[in-house]
This record gives structure tokens, C-alpha cells and sequence, in this order.
């Protein structure tokens, strides 16, 4: 602590280090032996809400769970698909932190180009690039979410980008829609690289790119293109360690991909 090696400018002992142990102390002094152990919230599942205030949606089914960020801040996040967790699965093999749009703006999801342009959704947010963000549930249970958002952009070639989610216990399938006058549309994927000790092994096929750490692994497929995925042997910085990066581009207006993990057990 005192060298301050891995802390946020903003982080000190006196916050972000005592707040889980003050959390679980909390627990301790209130906790009543008599009460039989349940699933929690997040075991069970079976949600999806929004925080407007925070600018964030947050789903989950059967304990896997999902974060988007719906209005980056710049020193911090990118916006759309920020973090997948799933108990049991190595928590760097899939999405756990995007890179910041003022540390280059990567995350999960679309781009589009219109001439020698290229924009991503996840530049937009508190910057002159705009974005607002809705969100519409449809089939809600603990082995089922379904839900669409819906980004309103501002000072953009785009309009609107729709993603459609469908989260259930083994994987998450995306639908992406992008309406504006845009020549093509491309798919990013930044796969974990590098925590400052562990290298991921990361592997591309033509419509499949996997990434494995220790004992769990994150695949991202491609479900509705013809086209395939390029290496970009671009490292962008995130606050776990280094992604790299792999797109696919298609002259089409929307896709489809599924990500899924696994355990190597």
C-alpha cells in the first residue's frame, strides 16, 4: 500500500481497501445461525434493470451475469458490453473491464466505417460524441433473459444502434442493428491478453475466436456472417492488463454472435 503499486489515482486504504471488510464485518455482527443457508440474488437470477443515475444495465441468469455500461465516462469505461462473470470461470478470460475511451475506446460489440471513417459505439458517452441508452426486458426468468437496448447517438455517422440480448445459463447471444449512413459495419473483439503474470492462449479460427486461461476458456462466434475474423496485433490497455484485438466486417446492417464459456476441468 504504501508504494501504491496497482491503485487507481482516486483509491486509498481508508475506501476502496476497508469497504469489503467493513461489508463483511457488517455481516458477521448481524448474522443469526439459526437462518439456514439459501441461493442469493445472484445465484438465482432471472433479471435485468437499469440505473439510469449510474449508467449501467445489469442482467443475469442462473448466476451469469452481465454489465453494459450505457454512458461511458472517459476516464474510465467505454460504452456497451463491459463484463461477463460466471461462478466457476476464471474471471479475465471473458470481457471484465474495457479499455477507456481516453485509453482507446475498446470494447465488445459494433463499429462502422463510411469512407475512411471509422466510429464505434463504445466512443460514445460523456464526450461531444452523445449516446442515450433505453432498455426494454421481454422473457424474464432464472434460465431465460431476454432484452433489448436501444443507443441514441449524437454527432455520429450512425443514428441508432439496437442490441438484443438473450442471456441464459450456458451463454449469451447478441443481435446488433445499426440504422445511419454508414458504408459497413465491423465486429470487435478484445480478447484478454496479459494481467502483468498470466498470458492467456488465445486462438482464431475463421468465425471463432477462443481465449483460454488456466482452467477456464471464452469463446466468441459468429453466427450470421459469411465474413472472418482478422488479427489486428493491436494491444489496448485496460485496468486488468492488455487486450488484443480481432474484428470482422460485413457490408451488411446488423449480426449475430454468441459468446460462451467454459470450464476446462
Amino acid at each position: 500500500p504504501t508504494q501504491r503499486h496497482g491503485y487507481e489515482e482516486y483509491s486509498f486504504l481508508s475506501n476502496y481497501n476497508l469497504l469489503p471488510a467493513s461489508m463483511m464485518a457488517t455481516a458477521w455482527l448481524y448474522a443469526d445461525d439459526s437462518v439456514l443457508e439459501g441461493a442469493s440474488f445472484c445465484e438465482v437470477g432471472g433479471f435485468a434493470f437499469s440505473i439510469p443515475e449510474f449508467h449501467k444495465i445489469f442482467a443475469n441468469s442462473a448466476g451469469f451475469y452481465l454489465e453494459i455500461e450505457t454512458n461511458a465516462d472517459p476516464e474510465y469505461d467505454s460504452t456497451g458490453l463491459t463484463r461477463l462473470h460466471m461462478h466457476g470461470i476464471d474471471g479475465l478470460v471473458m470481457p471484465s473491464a474495457a479499455s477507456s475511451i481516453k485509453d482507446g475506446a475498446l470494447n465488445v460489440g459494433v463499429g462502422w466505417r463510411k469512407g475512411n471513417i471509422t466510429q464505434t459505439l463504445s466512443q460514445f458517452g460523456q464526450t461531444t460524441l452523445k449516446v442515450e441508452a433505453s432498455l426494454t426486458t421481454d422473457q424474464i426468468s432464472p434460465q431465460s433473459v431476454q432484452f433489448k437496448v436501444d443507443y441514441t447517438l449524437t454527432n455520429g455517422l450512425a443514428q441508432l444502434v439496437t442490441e438484443s440480448y438473450h442471456l441464459t445459463p450456458k451463454n449469451l447471444q447478441v443481435s446488433t442493428t445499426v440504422t445511419g449512413t454508414v458504408d459497413s459495419l465491423v465486429i470487435f473483439f478484445p480478447a484478454f491478453l496479459f494481467d502483468g503474470q498470466t498470458t492467456s492462449s488465445i486462438e482464431l479460427q475463421e468465425t471463432r475466436g477462443t481465449v483460454k486461461r488456466d482452467n477456464s476458456s471464452e469463446s466468441f462466434t459468429l453466427t450470421s456472417l459469411g465474413s472472418k475474423f482478422a488479427y489486428q496485433n493491436k494491444m489496448t490497455y485496460s485496468r486488468n492488463g492488455y487486450l488484443n484485438l480481432f474484428t470482422s466486417d460485413t457490408t451488411e446492417k446488423s449480426f449475430v454472435y454468441v459468446i460462451q464459456p467454459a470450464s476446462l476441468n
